[in-house]
């Protein structure tokens, strides 16, 4: 063989070796590679985004925080783990001491509890001077601490009594409790609450001129029904005197017209100064 055939020879092997290698790196080793790289690229992008959402989110739990700090700072209200039926007397006897005599009596009628909060349910039920009245529920609403006014209703009385300025009220309150870590304590006290000054809406403009009740018959308007048994409607006067009457027995200024088991109501027909009026005593259930 000759020299130029064994170089051809070995040229090709050599040629054939160089294209085998850059073959496998062209299209084997390198696409591998670009692979794992784009695998990896594709992961740090996954990260930077998290990176960014929880960038994101971390800033929002700073404002949240930070607009829960200066809520914190302005906090005017005393948040207690518990709220007892004595400790609500003690702090409505505090009010009293305040704005003066309100006549009511007060009923514990149940609590709602939940996860880390509650409040227990007061009814009260009683009469006073309209200006007492209202300044007992606002010191309520913003006193320090947490008390909630519901179910508020009064009535408008007009009578020939002396107490004919005493009005009626039925009133429903909450008084919260809730368990949370890491409140500040706060300064404030009644002495800090400022008591507005009011009218009485419920004044008549003008007074009709109406017969004493010498009598000492139910004032119905200042009364509430307690029960309805057969044929009877057990009442309790202003005073807390309890009453048992019928169809067509006299109250003052009027008679007893109808009792109505079903629907838990008691039915008077009143003459107010020579306007007749019907009024309806309901069962607080």
């Amino acid at each position: 063989m000759s020299y130029q055939t064994r170089n051809i020879i070995t040229l090709s092997v050599l040629l054939l070796l160089v294209l085998a290698i850059s073959g496998y790196w062209i299209f084997i080793s390198y696409p591998n590679e670009i692979k794992v790289a784009m695998g990896v690229l594709d992961k740090s992008t996954k990260l930077i985004d998290q990176r960014r959402e929880m960038d994101d989110d971390l800033r929002r739990v700073q404002g949240i925080l930070k607009e829960s700090a200066a809520k914190l700072a302005n906090l005017d209200k005393q948040i207690v783990s518990r709220v007892s039926p004595q400790d609500t007397y003690r702090y409505l006897n505090e009010i009293l001491r305040r704005i003066g005599i309100l006549d009511f009596d007060m009923q514990f009628t149940g609590a709602r509890t939940f996860d880390n909060f509650g409040y227990n349910i007061y009814r009260l039920s009683g009469e006073g001077d309209f200006s007492k009245i209202f300044h007992f529920v606002y010191y309520l609403e913003n006193g320090p601490f947490i008390y909630k006014v519901r179910n508020l209703s009064l009535r408008g009385v007009e009578s020939g009594s002396s107490a004919a300025l005493a009005m009626p009220f039925d009133v429903e309150i909450w008084a919260y409790f809730a368990t949370v870590d890491e409140l500040p304590s706060i300064q404030r006290t009644l002495n800090d609450v400022s008591q507005p000054r009011i009218g009485n809406p419920f004044k008549p403009i003008i007074k009709r001129s109406l017969p004493a009740n010498t009598r000492g018959l139910i004032e119905v308007e200042r009364a509430a029904l307690r029960a309805i048994v057969p044929g009877k409607a057990i009442i309790a006067d202003h005073k807390g005197n309890i009453h048992a009457i019928r169809e067509g027995d006299e109250v003052y200024l009027g008679y007893l017209t109808r009792i109505n088991p079903e629907m838990g109501t008691c039915e008077f027909s009143l003459n107010k100064g020579g306007a007749a009026r019907r009024f309806v005593l309901k069962l607080k259930f």
